[in-house]
């Protein structure tokens, strides 16, 4: 195994942020993301994630969903869908008390299926319901 060099983490992340133009409302935000097999130890993590979130006089709300692997969150090394809430008092989780789960066919929580590599592409959004809450979508 080849030391990793710091230098090549631009290599690897990439950021994509959209500013508000206008003062009308945004509802939600939507992606196809590629999924990956990848070999990584226990304390590590990698995953990939749309994320929206507001913040007023340093207090930030914030919602998240993607696909991750993390052995010491899911107990093996498979790629997972997640999804993450963390209010302004700054209290965040994973499987929320009072999360309701609404898809039948796309469960938030658990492991992607295997597809050869350059094909596993999931389309993942997050809309708000209004005057309701968030409501994750995989």
């Amino acid at each position: 195994m080849s030391k990793w060099d710091s230098s090549d983490i631009e290599k690897h992340k990439r950021i994509a942020d959209v500013k508000l133009q206008d003062q009308r409302p945004y509802r939600g935000i939507a992606s196809w993301i590629s999924v990956h097999d990848l070999n990584i130890s226990g304390d590590q993590a990698s995953f990939a994630r749309i994320y929206v979130g507001s913040a007023i006089n340093n207090k930030v709300n914030s919602i998240q969903t993607g696909w991750m692997i993390n052995p010491s969150l899911f107990g093996d090394s498979r790629s997972w869908s997640y999804g993450f809430w963390k209010g302004a008092n700054g209290v965040g989780c994973y499987r929320c008390p009072g999360f309701v789960q609404v898809s039948k066919t796309d469960p938030l929580f658990g492991p992607l299926p295997q597809a050869p590599e350059g094909e596993r592409n999931i389309g993942i959004a997050i809309h708000q319901v209004v005057n309701i809450q968030f409501d994750f979508k995989l």
